[in-house]
């Protein structure tokens, strides 16, 4: 199994089957939603603080423009993270 980074743990606790990092990591960087994993990824998104997810990012040379861009097309139409769209102000 892949590596899992605390923002992806707590993802994955509603579900049976475990989203890797590797699932989150392709998809920004891909800028694509597999639809498989798309709820594990909303959930990745929805209410987790900002430093969490900026943490993930940075263990994986995510860039915030490559996070915004993602999360702006994929997850926000569905899932808000507001504190998240704080850290775009910035």
């Amino acid at each position: 199994m892949g590596k899992i980074h605390f923002a992806t743990g707590v993802a994955n606790q509603s579900y049976r089957v475990k989203m890797t990092d590797d699932v989150v990591v392709n998809a920004v960087k891909n800028m694509s939603m597999p639809e498989e994993w798309k709820f594990h990824i909303y959930d990745f998104f929805a209410d987790k603080p900002p430093q969490i997810i900026l943490e993930f990012c940075e263990e994986y040379g995510i860039s915030l423009e490559e996070l915004r861009k993602f999360y702006e097309k994929f997850v926000k139409p569905y899932f808000r993270n507001r504190y998240l769209e704080e850290v775009w102000k910035y």
